[in-house]
């Protein structure tokens, strides 16, 4: 039993479909479920209220667990590349900004004339990062 499994376990939830089916389901006292569906790498959480389909509460503990489930499943290694990517990225555009003002301190040295082409080509970076 996965850690996932025991969490929701814990909460009330006993798988009763399995990937075999495109999916795994969760089900809680027949009346509410938690879908994770293999092929769009989507969750649903509903409960079945007089035939109808409704909307579920998710509480945090409930919530810890469905994230549990779709890191074990995988699903959030895109995401988190993506999250060091987009840090990687920050760090470089904080960096040119540290690099802009340092050269702004050289402009009124023997190096000014470098300095001013410096933080042009640096501001055209800065503009480039902006329109993507």
């Amino acid at each position: 039993m996965s850690k996932a499994d025991e969490m929701l376990g814990e909460l009330g939830y006993k798988k009763d479909i399995h990937v075999d089916y495109g999916l795994i389901r969760y089900n809680k006292n027949d009346e509410n479920f938690i879908r994770f569906i293999i092929e769009d790498k989507a969750v649903e959480v509903n409960s079945i209220e007089n035939n109808d389909v409704c909307i579920l509460s998710i509480d945090m503990r409930l919530l810890e667990a469905i994230n549990e489930k779709c890191r074990e499943l995988g699903w959030l290694d895109d995401y988190q590349e993506l999250g060091k990517d987009l840090a990687s990225n920050f760090i470089a555009k904080e960096v040119i900004r540290e690099k802009l003002e340092e050269l702004k301190e050289n402009l009124n040295t023997v190096e000014h004339y470098e300095t001013v082409g410096a933080i042009r080509i640096l501001k055209e970076i800065l503009e480039e990062e902006k329109e993507k």
